[in-house]
């Protein structure tokens, strides 16, 4: 299924998507969107992305902060295509657990304006086609919008986030 990315949904400020992260594990898919975090999207190897490429953006301009909410908004997009809010969360306590990390699964988490909040985890061999779906369009998404990326080590790529507790250092 192509994603059309000129698609266009009426939201209020309430019900828009604010943050949207999805991971098959372990370290198969990773695409995240969290506010104060530069984008981190690391695909699958594929035909597209041969080295396993990871893409960091920063929407640190204006034009880059519309890429940004352009992003949100196709995802969320998707999220109403395949209705996964309107669906009971499965397993939400295992979603990014560390003792689930490292089992092949597939975590997805998103949070609205309007305070919202849905997280669903499954073991990989309990996918559903449905969910194998939205993935892949997730890809797309990433795929669309997104600069081409390099490869990181994983201390490079950790070292590109803070973590919400920490203070930004002020610059000497």
């Amino acid at each position: 299924m192509k994603t059309n990315l000129n698609l266009r949904m009426v939201n209020t400020s309430k019900d828009q998507l604010t943050w949207f992260e999805v991971e098959l594990a372990p370290n198969e898919y990773r695409f995240g969107v969290v506010p104060g975090q530069p984008i981190l999207f690391s695909p699958p190897a594929s035909q597209r992305n041969p080295d396993g490429g990871l893409i960091v953006f920063r929407p640190d301009s204006p034009a880059r902060q519309e890429r940004y909410d352009e992003i949100l908004r196709s995802l969320g997009i998707l999220l109403n295509r395949y209705q996964l809010v309107e669906t009971p969360m499965h397993e939400p306590n295992r979603v990014f657990d560390k003792n689930f990390a490292q089992q092949p699964s597939l975590h997805v988490r998103v949070a609205f304006a309007s305070g919202r909040r849905w997280a669903t985890w499954y073991p990989k061999q309990e996918i559903s086609e449905k969910l194998k779906a939205f993935v892949q369009e997730t890809i797309d998404v990433g795929f669309a919008n997104l600069p081409k990326g390099k490869v990181l080590s994983s201390e490079e790529a950790l070292s590109l986030f803070h973590k919400p507790s920490e203070k930004k250092k002020p610059e000497e």
